[in-house]
Formats: structure tokens, sequence, C-alpha cells
């Protein structure tokens, strides 16, 4: 992640701003710095999945306010207010967007309690910014590809076939991940969840995200296939378009609220995933982990 922002240059700004000031008005309040490096999350593996997240921006709110939304690492500067507590939420592009950044839902904020010593820099470990999913978030679907069985699916058979790759090059963690090679004879992939998820699991307008992590040569589409609660059943057009990673493993956070929270009692979805061999080219590769769907109870 860049360290450089415009946010960063707003706050350096105002930082020089209130010290320039203090010395010509003695009366100005000096504030105090957070200094945060990076921050660790911690997962119960077996029930809530892998800990590996992007969180790109932390939400500093500070007596009821919004302080800064900035990415990390940061120095923030707080002035003294009522109450030294400064409550840090894990900020993450929402859809893959880097316009559209959002607190993530499901995780407990970091709480810090300072004395708001004028001037004096605040750095916070990483080992203290420690985010853990909130208490009530469901996990819905949880697939690693740990197990020869995963809960994925090809919508047909002429498609590239899937399969776990246990290459530790190619793994993202653990000790497999899902595989499809595109080829000229076989140009796309297209796979379903195996289980459809209805709206009796889902709190009307409560948050409802897929996290998946994923390396992909081609674009990788995902999307959801509805099936009303008189089973008339219809593909939606890709909610998100992820483009070739560059090589990487990438983290994506896709936000289905809109589109699945208000779904009646029996109506029910499930979420697919498609690529196509990019044009004039021999052959891609696409990989996918961790995909976990998650709400609140």
């Amino acid at each position: 992640m860049p360290s450089f922002s415009y946010n960063t240059l707003f706050f350096t700004i105002f930082s020089i701003s209130l010290a320039t000031c203090s010395l010509l008005d003695s009366d100005e309040p000096i504030p105090s710095y957070i200094r945060v490096d990076g921050y660790t999350v911690q997962t119960n593996p077996a029930l809530q999945g892998t800990d590996r997240q992007q969180v790109h921006d932390l939400w500093a709110v500070h007596d009821g306010n919004i302080v800064a939304a900035v990415p990390i690492p940061f120095t923030l500067p707080i002035l003294q207010s009522n109450g030294h507590e400064v409550l840090l939420y894990p900020g993450i592009k929402d859809n893959a967007t880097s316009t559209n950044r959002v607190i993530y839902p499901f995780f407990d904020p970091v709480s810090l309690h300072l004395d708001f010593e004028p001037g004096k820099v605040y750095g916070i470990p990483a080992g203290e910014v420690l985010f853990s999913y909130k208490d009530n978030v469901r996990f819905l679907w949880l697939e690693d590809f740990e197990s020869d069985t995963y809960s994925l699916e090809a919508m047909d058979q002429s498609g590239a076939n899937p399969k776990l790759i246990k290459d530790n090059d190619d793994v993202f963690e653990g000790n497999a991940s899902l595989y499809a090679g595109l080829s000229p004879s076989r140009d796309y992939v297209a796979l379903q969840s195996f289980n459809y998820y209805y709206g009796s699991q889902l709190q009307t307008g409560s948050p409802v995200y897929v996290e998946l992590h994923y390396r992909n040569e081609a674009t990788l589409m995902i999307g959801l296939i509805l099936k009303s609660r008189d089973n008339i059943v219809q593909q939606t057009n890709p909610l998100l378009y992820l483009k070739p990673s560059g090589g990487v493993w990438k983290k994506v956070y896709v936000n289905l609220t809109d589109q699945v929270s208000t779904l009646d009692d029996e109506a029910g979805f499930k979420v697919y995933l498609a690529a196509t061999l990019p044009a004039d080219t021999l052959g891609a590769n696409v990989f996918i982990d961790n995909i976990k769907l998650l709400t609140f109870e």
C-alpha cells in the first residue's frame, strides 16, 4: 500500500499549521499524535476462517466524532476534548473500489486510552491494533479448500475443470487452493456455490459480504444466481469485475447487501465466479482461496 496520499498530505499540513499557530498564540491547543505502522487480525480458523485480511485504512473516532480515515502507516494529530478514548475502526475498499472506502462492519474496533499529553507521539504497536470478528457475526459459508471435497461446483461441463492445486509456489496458504486453467479448447470457467443461502438466514438490511483471495490472469467476474420463492432461477449480470492481479494474490470484499438482504424467507441465492480466456492469448490461470459469506445473526 502506498504510504503517501492526499489524506496524509492534509494531516501533515494540518500538523505543521497547528505548530506554527502555537508559536504565534500561546492559547492555541497543541495536539497529541497517534502513530500506527500496522495491524493484526485474530480469528478462530475452524469457525471463522483465515486471519489474512486487507485493511487499507483506519478510521479514528474520538469523543463520538470521526477524526480521520487515513491509510496505514500514519501519524495522526488529535486535539484533547471530552474523554480519553480513541477508537480505531478497520477500513476496506468496498467492492475493490479505491474511491469507496468504508468501515468494515464485522470487526470490533480497537480502543486506545490516552492521556493526551500535548505534543506527545503515542506509538501504537501492530500487536495492539488487534482486530477480531464481532461475537454476533454469522458465517454462512466458509471454504478454505483444505479438504478433497469443496463447496463450489462447475455450472456446466464444457468449461475448464477446476481442481485443487497443492504446489507450494501457487497455494496462497495452508495445503491447497482452487485452480482453473483456461485454454483455447476450454476458454472459460464458471463456478457456483454448491448451496443456496436463503432470506430466512438474513436479517433485513443487515450487511452481507463475500470475502475471498484470488490471483488471476483473466478478469474474474462475481455475481449471483437468484431463486424466487416460486423456484424461478435467474442469473444476474456480474456485480464485480476483478482485473488480472499481476501475478500476486489479492483480497476482495464483495458487498451483497443491496442485492440479498431483503430477500423473502423462501427466496435464495448462490454466488458464482467466472472468467473467460482473454483474446489473443493461449492460456490463463485463475486461483481462488478462502471464501467467506458472512452477515450478522
